[in-house]
């Protein structure tokens, strides 16, 4: 009797020590997962706050002021959030309206939206625009092309690449063969990006961006420019599974 007593199990042993309460890893883990989740969306809804006051304060023309929200935006956003892009394009285009100076900060800012969503036009028409006024042709020439080689009906794309291809041509340049070889290195480096990241195509396979030297804000003439004004659209929603919008890109001949 004594020893039959003594096999009996403890019932305190049977309950689980993980230290969960009673719950079990996968249900903990769960838990956690939760969590994550509903910080995530704390930190979108923030995210959208930041981005619309940012609009309001561009249109203000509250430049430096619509940066300030636009960047808060960003940071917290995931780098592959799909706003990303248009928050990036939309700092672009405040550094656009700070004067020519600071057009460099814009292409920088491109670049930026370009790597977290390689195929958004208004990034590629206001880099365009960017390095037409810095006299970089050859690559304002390509970034317009890029977005008529997706969009080929895109307005502000044909209009930007046809006044560069203009200039272009009085310069003497062979567009025809800056097309062919545009077609040529588009075909070569998507190859070679296959192979590499899995049929994943960057902005780079087309065209890669120069080298610019960045100008502090604070150190530049700070005067808005009134000649080439760009409107970061304000009608995208944040959050959800919504595609980028490529339309819209609002350009002030």
């Amino acid at each position: 009797m004594g020893k039959s007593a003594a096999n009996k199990k403890n019932p305190e042993t049977a309950k689980d020590v993980s230290g969960g309460g009673g719950k079990s890893g996968k249900t903990y883990r769960r838990s956690a997962s939760t969590a994550v989740d509903e910080d995530m969306e704390i930190f979108i809804s923030l995210a959208i706050e930041h981005k619309e006051e940012g609009n309001k304060l561009f249109q203000k023309r509250d430049l430096e002021g619509a940066m300030l929200r636009y960047g808060k935006s960003v940071n917290l956003l995931p780098k592959n959030h799909i706003d990303v892009a248009y928050l990036r394009t939309s700092i672009a285009c405040c550094y656009m309206q700070m004067g020519l100076d600071l057009y460099p900060n814009a292409i920088s800012e491109c670049d930026l939206a370009l790597e977290a969503s390689p195929r958004y036009s208004k990034a590629l028409l206001t880099r365009s625009q960017c390095y037409e006024a810095l006299d970089k042709l050859d690559y304002a020439f390509w970034d317009a092309r890029t977005v008529l080689n997706m969009e080929p009906k895109n307005a502000s794309g044909n209009v930007i690449f046809e006044r560069v291809k203009k200039r272009l041509v009085d310069k003497g340049v062979d567009v025809d063969k800056m097309e062919k070889n545009f077609v040529n290195v588009k075909e070569n480096r998507v190859k070679k990006n296959r192979g590499k990241d899995d049929g994943v195509k960057s902005n780079r396979a087309v065209v890669e961006s120069p080298k610019v030297e960045m100008v502090d804000e604070a150190k530049s003439k700070y005067k808005p420019n009134e000649e080439k004004s760009l409107e970061p659209e304000i009608d995208g929603k944040m959050g959800g599974d919504r595609e980028v919008k490529e339309e819209g890109f609002k350009n002030d001949q």
